[in-house]
């Protein structure tokens, strides 16, 4: 798979382990806190105010 679309993501577990199949992944929450987590847990280090 190329691309990949993950509805009510949350904070990421599952996104993480998606990315190790697939080449992009779009994950998408309800809730921008939880997006937020999601973030920084996948680029702990980048600027996740994007």
């Amino acid at each position: 798979m190329d691309d990949i679309l993950e509805l009510a993501c949350g904070t990421g577990i599952w996104t993480q382990e998606l990315l190790i199949i697939v080449k992009k992944i779009t994950a998408i929450d309800a809730s921008e806190e939880v997006i937020v987590i999601n973030r920084s847990q996948l680029f702990p280090l980048s600027n996740n105010d994007q």
